[in-house]
């Protein structure tokens, strides 16, 4: 999303320019490129205030095919969803979170009145020691009875 401001902040200011100067294409290619402070190369990470994340469900059937995982850990043969996230994602999850724990519905709420099953976790990452959230689900019930049906009605 940030990558996209960048981009929309420099074409912008090259369509609001009146005339297409040697001094538009410095800026251009300076500290507004789209390139300039993208990816590795960001280093302010701060959303627009104005800006809201909004979850529907083929923006996160999407997410969940990127980024998502489906797992078995195999000495408690527990079924596991994961999504993991750098920490800067963390209101991005947040916001998954809810919008997954609204699938549940009341019956599966009776069942985990804590968070339905679907946890919401910050951790250190072993090889960087970046700090990630993830958000884990591992109550069987909700697997089979509200997340597994809900992406099989998503074409």
């Amino acid at each position: 999303m940030l990558n996209l401001f960048n981009f929309k902040e420099a074409f912008e200011l090259y369509i609001n320019s009146s005339s297409k100067t040697l001094d538009l294409v410095q800026k251009l290619e300076g500290e507004l490129a789209p390139k300039s402070g993208i990816n590795s190369k960001r280093t302010d990470y701060k959303l627009p205030a104005y800006h809201q994340y909004r979850i529907t469900p083929y923006w996160l059937l999407g997410f969940i095919e990127a980024e998502g995982s489906f797992f078995i850990k195999s000495k408690e043969l527990s079924l596991i969803f994961n999504i993991s996230q750098a920490f800067i994602d963390l209101d991005l999850l947040e916001g998954i979170q809810k919008f997954l724990q609204k699938l549940g519905g009341p019956e599966l709420n009776k069942l985990d009145k804590a968070n339905n099953g679907v946890r919401l976790v910050i951790s250190k990452n072993e090889l960087g020691n970046k700090k990630l959230c993830q958000i884990i689900v591992n109550q069987h019930d909700f697997i089979r009875e509200a997340l597994i049906p809900f992406l099989n009605s998503l074409n």
